[in-house]
């Protein structure tokens, strides 16, 4: 087997090898050219480079979109579950004050907070005239740190006081 540096090209579908006589010689590297620009000529398929990067590109804006929107998702999900049990502590808090009144115990407004494991919910009582003489506004807040969450109003009529 003859000793050479030997180079592959494209013809059409055929691969072929062929050696380079002359290491210094040009004519191999121009014509491999030639090829190339007759191989583009004739719509053979393919990216250039720059169509790879705005590829790229396009794919790596809508992954960083992507990503911000699950983080916002994950704060959503985290808000309609502080509103949730804010509603169900309000909705439990004006029960107790219900039940209280059927029982003729005294009402009072007042603060203070949710045993465990809702130690982090507060609740503020309040309770309000009406044109009604008998009938008393009830306003029950409940919220997380120092924000309310969740205002539940009710009235007590006068089975309730």
């Amino acid at each position: 087997m003859e000793r050479g540096i030997l180079k592959k090209f494209k013809e059409g579908k055929n691969w072929q090898a062929r050696r380079i006589t002359d290491p210094l010689s040009c004519t191999d590297l121009r014509s491999d050219a030639t090829d190339l620009q007759k191989n583009r000529s004739t719509g053979q398929q393919g990216f250039t480079l720059l169509e790879v990067m705005i590829a790229l590109a396009i794919v790596a804006t809508v992954l960083i979109a992507l990503i911000g929107l699950q983080g916002r998702t994950i704060r959503l999900a985290d808000r309609q579950q502080t509103i949730t049990e804010a509603t169900l502590l309000a909705q439990e808090r004006m029960t107790e004050i219900e039940i209280a009144a059927a029982r003729g115990e005294s009402l009072r407004e007042g603060t203070g907070s949710f045993d465990d494991p809702f130690t982090d919910y507060r609740w503020q009582v309040r309770f309000e005239p009406t044109p009604l003489t008998s009938v008393r506004m009830v306003t029950v807040d409940v919220g997380r740190g120092e924000q309310t969450d969740v205002t539940l109003t009710s009235f007590l009529f006068p089975r309730e006081l």
